[in-house]
């Protein structure tokens, strides 16, 4: 019986110790296996490359140090590479770790990456300004060399391509098309660009916060959203009509108008909806709205679609540059003849404005509004008395009385216009000013708002009403005439002054001059946007006045063929936008 109890409990004891035996040697061949199937088939760096769809880098130690080897010797050859030190700075944050690849192939922000660039066309970009075809040739080159090192090299890159566009598209749609040398802006802006771009790398969200970058305000938005739709509903292409054109070939009004979106191709021999949509067109391209198929109409309808997408691209890319704040500013649009008030609700309100003629333009400059002047007098500058004041002088000697003018001297004092010949005054060397009475006759008016700018330009009320009733208002020697002024300057003293409670009406009616100082100066924008779009994504098309547009789009599209762009925006529409 104890040989037996003893026997049993030796049993007892064993099999436990057995157990834990077969166990461990399991979990250690396990292991042995793992390892040597490492080694079979990636864990070597010199073994074959196709190393599946793993998610682990088997290549990491010769990645690095050729990375790092890369960047270092391109960075000796050009220290003054913008990109090139954004670049380094990226993946020295990483450790040098590949970004856009995985064992050679793409990973799923390369994937992120290409489509968006893909894209570009829906923000007014061109997906070769990013290397497109040249980051799918590498990746194709990268995924079939079987040479090992030309493997790697490829490899390489890709990762530094992949990285420079992303960087270059961050720039584009953030802040501009940036042209020519060094950059202060750009170095500021792009500083905290590395660390963004890991960021979103790491947390799977490359094109949704490279997205992110782009402006804010009200236009910018409005406008960008307005062209994804352009691309989707217009016709693209490159043809160009003439005036004959239209004339001569029946029907080629009517197949415009359906291409550009603006008739419905089952109404094309519907006289009414012919007029209609011409009327539309009219409405969106700042002219009157006839439906009249007339000569100004049919010039503009004959451009191509692809100069209409060059247009909206260029003034996106001024937007991106003059960075509008959200709430309470004046927005000035010359080639709209507009200002718009803003306040933190978006547009209050809206006024016409007269504008700067071609050879005396209304320059472009972002100032304060600080000061509101009642009943002002106007002091002619030397370049209207050269040009307009002495010429009428000569054939009209009571000119000065019949517009309210006196001589004054540099103090403002009167000067006895007896003791002048005023026939034959020579301007250079005329040393008094001619300065127009307070009243309705003078030609600022009865209010003028005063900006620091170096043009010595202001907006005004002014005499000329009539002026406001034309399409195109281009009149002025540079300063900007607002319709209905009072109205403004009431909403300014109500938010923007310490005296809230005056009323404007009332300092008009002393015929006093006052300045009324802005105790919270109103930023001014005076911009040169030749379209904007509304809540609706309709995009409005504004004369080039100053034909400002041609030169400046050959300056940021350089390179960019007829060809490209077409290919861009067909590439948009397939790859999709967000």
């Amino acid at each position: 019986m104890i040989s037996s109890d003893c026997g049993l409990m030796r049993t007892k004891e064993i099999n436990p110790i057995i157990r834990s035996i077969t166990v461990a040697f399991s979990i250690l061949l396990k292991f042995c296996l793992l390892a040597i199937a490492i080694v079979l088939f990636g864990g070597n760096e010199n073994a074959n490359p196709r190393v599946g769809n793993s998610s682990i880098e088997f290549y990491s130690s010769s990645m690095r140090q050729s990375l790092y080897s890369e960047l270092s010797d391109n960075l000796k050859k050009d220290t003054s590479d913008k990109n090139g030190v954004l670049v380094n700075k990226f993946y020295g944050q990483r450790q040098y770790m590949p970004a856009w690849t995985i064992n050679f192939r793409t990973n799923e922000a390369y994937a992120d990456l290409i489509n968006l660039i893909g894209s570009s066309g829906s923000y007014g970009l061109f997906s070769s300004m990013f290397s497109h075809d040249e980051l799918i040739r590498v990746k194709n080159e990268m995924e079939t060399l079987k040479n090992e090192d030309s493997k790697l090299k490829a490899r390489i890159k890709l990762e530094m391509l992949a990285s420079e566009s992303a960087f270059e598209f961050m720039t584009n749609i953030s802040a501009g098309i940036i042209n020519g040398g060094p950059d202060s802006a750009f170095t500021a802006l792009t500083s905290k660009y590395p660390i963004y771009l890991n960021y979103s790398i790491n947390t799977n969200k490359v094109r949704e916060n490279i997205i992110k970058l782009q402006p804010q305000s009200e236009q910018y938005i409005f406008l960008q959203t307005a062209l994804v739709k352009f691309i989707k509903n217009i016709d693209l292409n490159e043809l160009e009509y003439s005036i004959d054109n239209f004339k001569n070939i029946f029907g080629l009004t009517q197949k415009v108008l359906i291409d550009q979106g603006y008739l419905d191709k089952n109404l094309q021999n519907d006289s009414v909806a012919l007029i209609t949509a011409l009327k539309n067109y009219q409405k969106f391209n700042s002219l009157e709205p006839t439906g009249i198929a007339d000569d100004k109409t049919l010039s503009i309808l004959g451009r191509s679609t692809n100069e209409l997408f060059k247009q909206i691209a260029l003034n996106l890319d001024r937007l991106r540059k003059d960075e509008l704040k959200k709430e309470n500013f004046i927005l000035v649009n010359i080639p709209e003849f507009a200002l718009y008030y803003f306040d933190e609700k978006g547009i209050k309100n809206e006024f016409n404005v007269v504008v700067g003629k071609e050879d005396s333009p209304t320059p472009i400059l972002t100032s304060r509004v600080e000061h509101i002047i009642t009943n002002p007098h106007w002091t002619v500058p030397n370049s209207i008395v050269a040009n307009e004041i002495i010429p009428k002088l000569q054939t009209d000697s009571t000119y000065l009385l019949k517009h309210g003018f006196k001589v004054v001297d540099k103090d403002a004092k009167p000067i006895d216009e007896a003791t002048l010949d005023l026939k034959n005054i020579d301007s250079k060397s005329f040393r008094y000013y001619f300065r127009q009475d307070i009243g309705y006759k003078n030609s600022l008016g009865l209010v003028k708002f005063l900006f620091p700018n170096e043009y010595s330009v202001y907006l005004h009320d002014t005499p000329s009403k009539q002026y406001f009733k034309k399409n195109i208002r281009a009149f002025s020697h540079g300063c900007i005439r607002v319709e209905n002024p009072e109205k403004l300057a009431q909403m300014l003293i109500t938010s923007h002054s310490a005296k809230k409670d005056l009323i404007f009406e009332n300092l008009i009616k002393s015929q006093k001059q006052i300045a009324i100082k802005m105790e919270d100066p109103v930023p001014i924008y005076i911009k040169y946007y030749t379209c904007t779009a509304d809540s609706n994504a309709n995009i409005y098309f504004h004369p080039d006045i100053y034909s400002y547009d041609t030169e400046a789009i050959q300056q940021i599209f350089a390179g960019i063929g007829q060809g490209q762009l077409t290919r861009n925006l067909q590439g948009t529409l397939l790859m999709g936008s967000k």
